[in-house]
């Protein structure tokens, strides 16, 4: 059962999903063209990111 489509226009390096129908403790699968990832939503808010590169984020209270 699929309750989420969408086909971009553009390339993308991330996405949030957000819906009501997201229960705690439930495990969906995220297909993104040809690969498959297995999510359990644990908590109200759930990643599943791979960094590659780019800037780190700086830990609060060094504002430069």
């Amino acid at each position: 059962m699929s309750f989420f489509s969408f086909t971009p226009e553009k390339k993308y390096s991330s996405i949030v999903i957000s819906s009501p129908k997201l229960q705690t403790g439930s495990t969906y699968t995220l297909t993104a063209g040809s690969e498959q990832a297995e999510l359990t939503l644990e908590s109200i808010v759930t990643s599943n990111a791979v960094r590659e590169g780019g800037r780190g984020s700086m830990p609060p209270g060094n504002n430069r």
